[in-house]
């Protein structure tokens, strides 16, 4: 999205700061940022809120899994595995959401507390066969290459929300919004 925006959008200047699971808002807030994307969040004073889209849950495996060569899964399939997950605290909603996911497929599985980014520094858990995570669908394109995302069986969604500022007087924003959104849409 940033590359057809700037396409696009030639005045358009663009700072792509990743934050944690669950700091969006918080980071609008206190950086005075214009926008942000994440799951299940709280707008701050001045910022509307938007569902995107609802995307897929994957479920991202180690490469040598058994499992990992399935076009899709059963969380059951999964056995004892457990769970690679960041904290709580993060994001209650978000957390929550997935394990309802686990909860209403069947297992319960044991969860293995994670820094916010799956991908980052406990990926080696996922690598080596030691946990499985779920991850939305558009997160899969930034796992490491000795992990796989697998679809569910039966489909499981997550809301991609959008947060911007209420009265932006910029006029490029709300055709920044709409590149947003036209992306988005092509991950439903």
């Amino acid at each position: 999205m940033i590359s057809q925006s700037e396409r696009e959008l030639p005045g358009l200047s663009i700072e792509d700061v990743p934050v944690d699971t669950g700091a969006v808002s918080s980071k609008l807030q206190s950086d005075g940022g214009d926008i942000g994307l994440g799951r299940f969040l709280t707008p701050p004073p001045g910022f509307r809120k938007e569902t995107l889209v609802h995307e897929s849950v994957l479920v991202t495996l180690s490469f040598s899994h058994p499992l990992a060569g399935s076009e899709s899964i059963e969380l059951q399939d999964l056995g004892d595995l457990p769970l690679l997950l960041w904290t709580r605290e993060q994001n209650p909603e978000y957390h929550d959401a997935l394990l309802e996911i686990c909860y209403g497929r069947g297992p319960s599985p044991l969860i293995l507390v994670s820094p916010p980014l799956i991908v980052g520094a406990r990926s080696y858990l996922i690598a080596e066969g030691r946990a499985f995570s779920l991850v939305p669908e558009s997160a899969a394109n930034h796992l490491p290459a000795s992990l796989r995302a697998i679809p569910l069986k039966t489909r499981a969604t997550l809301p991609l929300e959008m947060l911007w500022l209420e009265h932006d007087p910029r006029v490029i924003v709300p055709q920044f919004l709409d590149i947003i959104r036209s992306e988005a849409r092509a991950l439903g």
